[in-house]
């Protein structure tokens, strides 16, 4: 298989996908992704990032939990309607996308991605974000100040 095409479901709202790590599963080298996709659930993503052809301007949620990617995107993508992230354990992750235009954004959990360095200054902008989770992210040296969004920030783990 060279190329997984999801795209040739058109109206796919939701799409999870579990688990890569545990059993002998091939993926191809590329895939490609409805831009449709509301709600993204993929536990072991197996690949460095998301398809660069993928307009993820409809997603709600994004779980990637156990993923293999670096970098979810290799250039900055419209998330207006984003509401969750979640890329828990994503040991290779080393930056956190632009969600500077996540206006709404409740949740992020980013706990065990150990080779992320720094939050990103505009996070205190973040002024829905209720949970954000960081603990186990070891290497991690800069977390700005949250002031902007102190008034809704519910959960903060750094432990």
């Amino acid at each position: 298989m060279k190329r997984a095409n999801f795209k040739l479901m058109p109206n796919l709202i939701m799409l999870r996908v579990y688990n890569s790590l545990f059993f002998d599963c091939k993926f191809p080298a590329s895939l490609d992704l409805p831009d449709s996709l509301r709600y993204l659930y993929w536990w072991g993503y197996p690949l460095e990032s998301l398809p660069s052809n993928f307009s993820p301007e409809n997603l709600v949620e994004l779980h990637m939990p156990y993923s293999k990617v670096k970098k979810i995107w290799k250039e900055d993508q419209k998330l207006v309607n984003l509401k969750v992230i979640n890329l828990q354990i994503s040991t290779n992750l080393t930056e956190v996308p632009n969600l500077s235009g996540s206006r709404k954004i409740v949740d992020i959990y980013l706990s065990g991605c150990r080779s992320l360095v720094e939050i990103p200054q505009y996070f205190q902008d973040l002024d829905k974000l209720t949970e954000l989770h960081l603990q186990g992210c070891t290497s991690l040296k800069y977390l700005p100040e949250m002031i902007g969004n102190i008034k809704y920030l519910n959960y903060l783990t750094l432990v």
